[in-house]
């Protein structure tokens, strides 16, 4: 598997090499197309000046006698060799100084002698192709420029490749932090956390990294409670059970009264189990919600009537206080009856004897909000946090000795929210509780 710094440093070669090699190409053309035509206009010039020198000389004399000294010290000023010839085409001057040289080339750069266009030419100029001087130099100035441009692009391309090191290592870095990181956590640690780099895109992947790691770390310890809550609560149950068989066994119990107990303890184990299935509903996306136009009121009536046997039994006054206009929510009744029961229940178990609970229904704030009061013993400050969480219960004697799961307001929680909406308890020790729900109107 490839490093990202490696990968940084072939990317920033390969725009490097490009950028270079073209510039350097672009910039080579350029020189040397800018030398050969300053060589041409050059040469232009001065056969054109050397021209205009010996139509005039033969202005003056007539002839072509005696040109040639002139003719050898231009050639020597121009570094090039020159051949004058007259109007019948016979060489006349000529500065070849080595008879080994190669003889006149009629296909050399000419250039009529003549004192007008339109006149016949008194002679013709040829400028000989072999290299001069000049043209060494400036062969020489194209090579050096070559070299230059050579040197300059590795240069450049060192220094760009040290600081593509020096860019990227600060880059990876971290990134190699954060595969650490994940590595722990597949591992089954999630106590790690990322340190937040400088950079935004980085540190807002490092912050996302370190919210999964609390939120998976409070899953698996959620898990784990989950699990544990599971076992204690299966437990006594199950052990009550297997006491009462084995004291049937022994005689110590009568059948009808074993029985009995047999019975209400198989009906806890019933209703736990049927609370964890409705949980794993709830928290899922198997929940599925029959949505219509629901006057809260109507829901709040039918959970009061589940739940009066209950509160008569206990001697409660079961209450509703709402106005004569219908408080509509676009929700699914039968779930939210089951959240309004789940709190009823839960006002009932802890409300003294004698004692009365109240329903709220109004508009508030634009939701319909929905509160359910008791007179009970009120939940402490350090214990309302919690009252939503799985299997938790401020006092757990009595709610066993009722019957409760410790499951039923975390499943009205779930509910709830997958309406759209809230739900939050107010209590004060010795006041009672208040259950608030909050649904979209």
């Amino acid at each position: 598997m490839r490093s990202i710094q490696r990968r940084f440093f072939r990317a920033f070669l390969l725009v490097i090499l490009i950028a270079v090699g073209t510039e350097f190409a672009i910039v080579l053309r350029a020189v040397t197309e800018e030398i050969e035509q300053y060589d041409r206009l050059a040469g232009e010039l001065e056969i054109t000046r050397i021209s205009h020198w010996l139509t005039g000389y033969y202005e003056l004399e007539d002839s072509w006698e005696g040109v040639q000294p002139y003719l050898d010290e231009m050639s020597a000023l121009s570094g090039r060799r020159l051949v004058v010839t007259d109007a019948a085409g016979t060489v006349v001057a000529d500065t070849r100084t080595d008879p080994s040289e190669a003889p006149l080339d009629r296909s050399w750069p000419s250039r009529d002698l003549g004192y007008r266009e339109d006149d016949e030419p008194v002679g013709r100029l040829y400028v000989g192709r072999e290299i001069t001087i000049l043209q060494r130099f400036r062969s020489r100035m194209v090579r050096s420029i070559r070299s230059a441009l050579l040197l300059g692009s590795g240069v450049a391309i060192i220094l760009a490749l040290l600081a593509s090191i020096l860019v990227s290592r600060p880059l990876s870095r971290p990134i190699r932090e954060l595969v650490s990181v994940a590595g722990n956590a597949g591992r089954g640690d999630f106590r790690t956390r990322a340190k937040i780099p400088r950079d935004a895109e980085l540190a807002t992947l490092a912050q996302t990294l370190n919210t999964m790691m609390v939120d998976l770390e409070t899953a698996v310890r959620l898990r784990r409670n989950m699990v544990a809550d599971i076992a204690h609560e299966l437990r006594t149950p199950l052990t009550n059970i297997r006491g009462y068989l084995e004291a049937k066994r022994d005689g110590i119990v009568t059948d009808e009264a074993s029985t009995a107990i047999i019975e209400s303890e198989v009906a806890l184990l019933v209703r736990i189990v049927d609370d964890l299935q409705e949980l794993a509903i709830a928290e899922s996306e198997a929940l599925r919600l029959d949505r219509r136009e629901t006057d809260l009121r109507d829901v709040v009536d039918e959970a009061l009537r589940a739940s009066m046997p209950a509160a008569s039994h206990s001697q409660l006054q079961l209450d509703r206080k709402s106005g004569d206009d219908p408080v509509m929510v676009n929700a699914d009744p039968v779930r939210i009856t089951q959240v309004v029961t789940i709190l009823l229940a839960n006002a009932v178990k802890h409300s003294p004897r004698g004692g009365a609970v109240t329903v709220s229904v109004r508009e508030a704030n634009g939701t319909a909000e929905l509160a359910v009061h008791d007179e009970g013993a009120g939940i402490p400050a350090e214990e309302l946090p919690h009252v939503f969480e799985r299997f938790y219960r401020v006092d757990p004697s009595r709610s066993r000795e009722t019957g409760g799961s410790g499951l039923g307001l975390t499943i009205a929680k779930h509910l709830v929210e997958a309406h759209g909406g809230t739900i939050a308890a107010v209590s004060e020790p010795g006041q009672g509780s208040c259950f608030t729900v909050r649904l979209p109107l």
